[in-house]
């Protein structure tokens, strides 16, 4: 399946299809009411993420997954034009999952729920030097969250392809292929 648009948006680029992993999924509803908070903060201008199927997995099966939401605001510095600049810079990846074992209540993302486990503990801990407690950290949280669960594998595969980095603007989405090891 490949759609031209998400969330209105429409999709640029070259996409590669192959396979996605088994569990729960979401469907484009459910993604939209996750990221729609995001699109709509003024101090977000685009978040990024990547997205494929390994090519090795240490004798695992190589599922398909997507990876790592990042996030370009507004509220940085311009860099120095004399500096050598890559756009990367831009994005920042606010949170980075800390996985721990024991028992927990997790946040349902865009539900406002809590639930207990007894496995697995995925706390938000500060990326770099760059991580301020601001009005978009929830959403932030829990579309990091829906990726990190893997809600997301199969909608994003369908609307994006394999071995894709994607790019959502207000205006626009661009796929570009992602090469990775």
């Amino acid at each position: 399946m490949s759609n031209d648009s998400f969330m209105g948006l429409t999709i640029e680029g070259d996409r590669d299809f192959n396979r996605v992993r088994a569990g729960e999924q979401w469907d484009g509803d459910r993604a939209s009411r996750v990221l729609a908070p995001l699109m709509e903060s003024p101090r977000i201008e685009a978040i990024r993420w990547t997205q494929y199927t390994p090519y090795f997995n240490d004798g695992d099966v190589c599922e398909f997954s997507v990876y790592g939401a990042s996030y370009k605001v507004n509220d940085r510095p311009l860099p120095d034009p004399a500096d050598d600049y890559d756009e990367e810079e831009d994005f920042l990846t606010t949170y980075s999952p800390r996985l721990k074992g024991g028992r927990y209540e997790r946040r349902v993302p865009g539900t406002g729920r809590y639930f207990e486990d007894n496995y697995v503990k995925a706390e938000w801990e500060e990326y770099g030097d760059f991580c301020a407690r601001h009005d978009d950290y929830d959403a932030m949280n829990d579309f990091s969250n829906s990726i990190e669960a893997g809600y997301l594998d199969q909608l994003f595969y369908d609307l994006f392809g394999d071995h894709a980095r994607v790019t959502v603007y207000k205006d626009r989405i661009e796929v570009e292929e992602y090469s990775h090891d």
